[in-house]
């Protein structure tokens, strides 16, 4: 079986001899009263893949190579970039039989943990890495932006009807004049108008010529504070 074996853009010279990718398992065990002992799936940790590659010194012919011979150099390199650089490329494993057809591929974005060069006399000029990677997810960090003092939820505008408003009852002032008294001959407005929106009826007086007594709500947008006449508010 002929493999290739890329880590990033670079092709390995040499695939590794023996390859272990390990899937962390991140599952629980707890025991119920009643049940006995469960266990609790979740997401499978990270995978770690650790390996042995050969760097030749010289242009073997099983050595594959993209664009030419490169010597170790070049490889060690490669490995110290990713590492210091902090960079997440992909390693990719195709493993294809000798008819040409592809078996299955291993292909996962990894980062380099640590790896450890070895120069051994029994290997010549040529040298050994040991090279541990694992697995790398991308994450962010979500932004949201808060109001330093939000504005509480203006109140639902009331659904009444003339014989349901009461004291106690919040209406919607539509915007006309208010006076002192239930009897006044002529309004109180402030300077700057009165503005439409919510209030409560606080007082009654029937028959009287400004019958509804409003005080505005806190978040209604309104200023009435008054004697008001029927037909003000809604």
């Amino acid at each position: 079986m002929a493999y290739r074996a890329y880590l990033g853009d670079a092709l390995l010279p040499v695939p590794p001899g023996k390859l272990t990718v390990k899937v962390k398992n991140q599952n629980k065990t707890v025991t119920l009263i009643n049940e006995g002992e469960i266990n609790m799936l979740k997401t499978p940790g990270l995978t770690d893949i650790s390996m042995d590659l050969l760097l030749p010194a010289v242009p073997y012919p099983f050595a594959q190579y993209a664009s030419g011979f490169q010597p170790p150099d070049f490889y060690l390199s490669l490995f110290e970039k990713i590492k210091t650089q902090n960079q997440t490329p992909q390693f990719i494993l195709t493993r294809m039989f000798p008819n040409g057809r592809l078996s299955h591929v291993t292909n996962i974005k990894v980062s380099v943990e640590d790896y450890s060069i070895v120069d051994d006399d029994g290997n010549g000029f040529d040298t050994t890495v040991s090279l541990n990677l694992k697995q790398w997810r991308d994450y962010g960090v979500k932004i949201v932006q808060i109001a330093a003092n939000p504005a509480p939820p203006e109140p639902q505008r009331p659904v009444t009807t003339t014989g349901d408003w009461k004291v106690g009852s919040i209406v919607y002032f539509t915007g006309s004049d208010h006076y002192s008294n239930s009897n006044a001959a002529s309004p109180n407005n402030p300077k700057s108008g009165l503005k439409a929106g919510y209030a409560k009826i606080t007082q009654t007086n029937p028959g009287s010529k400004h019958p509804w007594h409003l005080i505005h709500t806190s978040n209604g947008g309104s200023n009435v504070y008054g004697w008001v006449n029927t037909g003000t508010f809604e």
